[in-house]
């Protein structure tokens, strides 16, 4: 496990790898309690990942800017032929809005935007770096069930 937070792991980012792939990690980087970089080497080249925990909207404004500087910092400074992944919980949505954003997102898009949205968005836009769930369509599948105990027929959908 990868952490990066303080030292009794009650609070930070933590990257799990997976004993198959624990010999492919070159490096990796506790950038803030809020932040770690981590990278590989695979058969096509290097993988850069970031793991993220944004603060909430209701934080200050100086910790948020603090946050998306540091990522942003982070981001840049991949070299350029890795390949990036960013994840984690960026308290942020896509929004539905392209205008402005139109290499960041898709046509699905989703939520309303609030200041973490903005501040995600612009990253995304200096970075050159899409949201790939607002490219691709969710697809909804439903699974219908009978239930004999009330004898009616429930619905419940899955959102992959």
């Amino acid at each position: 496990m990868l952490h990066s937070g303080n030292v009794g792991r009650t609070a930070g980012v933590a990257l799990l790898l997976h004993r198959s792939i624990q010999h492919s990690l070159v490096s990796w980087t506790p950038i803030s309690d809020r932040l770690l970089q981590a990278r590989f080497i695979h058969q096509h080249g290097k993988l850069t990942v970031i793991v993220a925990y944004a603060p909430t909207e209701d934080s200050s404004d100086h910790d948020k800017d603090n946050f998306y500087n540091q990522l942003q910092s982070a981001v840049l400074s991949t070299p350029p032929h890795d390949q990036l992944i960013v994840l984690g919980d960026l308290n942020a949505v896509s929004g539905t809005t392209r205008q402005g954003f139109e290499n960041v997102v898709g046509s699905y898009g989703s939520g309303v935007t609030n200041d973490n949205s903005f501040r995600l968005l612009t990253l995304c836009t200096t970075a050159k770096l899409p949201i790939l769930g607002s490219w691709l369509q969710e697809r909804t599948y439903t699974v219908t069930r009978g239930y004999r105990t009330t004898g009616a027929r429930a619905r419940r959908s899955i959102t992959c």
